[in-house]
């Protein structure tokens, strides 16, 4: 359950989708600054398998 509060409580707080909340690792998150850094989206074609994809901004 912690970690379905978790995801609602970001996804609230800091507007990220769905597909970025479930592509976060534990070294995107910097607890010493409080930072979370957004570098890859999980994406799910239908017949197809379920990807990692690299956001736009980091291109």
């Amino acid at each position: 359950m912690l970690k379905y509060r978790t995801m609602i409580v970001l996804s609230i707080f800091s507007g990220m989708r769905q597909g970025d909340l479930t592509a976060l690792t534990w070294s995107d998150i910097d607890l010493e600054n409080f930072t979370i850094n957004i570098d890859n989206s999980l994406q799910h074609l239908p017949g197809r398998e379920t990807f990692t994809k690299v956001l736009k901004l980091k291109q």
